[in-house]
């Protein structure tokens, strides 16, 4: 009897470690089950978030393209445009000179460099008061300050002696990015000769050289 109560007593402990066992394993199987879930979901989470990878990189990689396409694009008109800039710059009959913000020469080009009264290479790098006369560097740097500060071009005339003769000059100063300015000068001293001698006439008789009536009406109107 009392090993049957012991025997019974084992089996019950029996019964109970099995039990116990059993839960363990569906407690255990429960928790693969979740883990499964949630290695589902993560892994459609990362493929969701791969597919929005894949399309940011086509995105980005048809906007590099667009970029890349429109910088093709620029750099054909700018080699267009500097082109025409080179033959412009090349057939302009006068000189063209790049000066920056100090004054200072640094560049020239143009048809008219055999009139330097100096190579250019001489003056690249210095200032216009150290390439002109004192009144006409004065006179030029006024105007490129004018030119620099409104932003607008500026057009003026000068004298200067070249082959021992006084000669006429036009300059336009047209202001560039980063402060700098391009100066077109041109040799204006046949096109004023011709419009003193087309004034002359139009105040002088032609036979006598005398003033005639519309001088005597201009200058009627300026004393009054």
């Amino acid at each position: 009897r009392e090993v049957v109560e012991i025997r019974d007593g084992e089996r019950q402990v029996l019964e109970l470690s099995n039990r116990k066992s059993i839960d363990e394993i569906d407690t255990l199987r429960l928790e693969i089950r979740n883990m499964h879930e949630e290695i589902n979901q993560q892994s459609q989470e990362i493929i969701g978030k791969n597919n929005e990878v894949m399309e940011l990189n086509e995105t980005l990689e048809q906007r590099v393209k667009d970029r890349l396409s429109e910088i093709r694009e620029m750099n054909i008109r700018l080699r267009e445009s500097e082109e025409n800039f080179r033959t412009i710059v090349t057939e302009y009959p006068g000189l063209i000179f790049k000066l920056d913000q100090f004054h200072v020469f640094l560049r020239c080009e143009g048809g008219m460099q055999d009139k330097l009264a100096m190579p250019k290479e001489a003056f690249i790098g210095k200032k216009v008061e150290d390439v002109f006369p004192e009144e006409m560097a004065a006179q030029f740097i006024r105007h490129l300050d004018i030119a620099i500060s409104n932003k607008e071009m500026i057009r003026f005339n000068y004298q200067l002696y070249s082959e021992d003769q006084l000669k006429d000059y036009e300059a336009r100063l047209v202001p560039s990015h980063n402060d700098e300015i391009y100066a077109f000068i041109g040799d204006v001293t046949h096109a004023l000769q011709i419009m003193r001698e087309v004034e002359h006439l139009s105040y002088h008789d032609q036979l006598t050289g005398l003033y005639n009536r519309r001088f005597f009406e201009a200058e009627y109107g300026r004393l009054n």
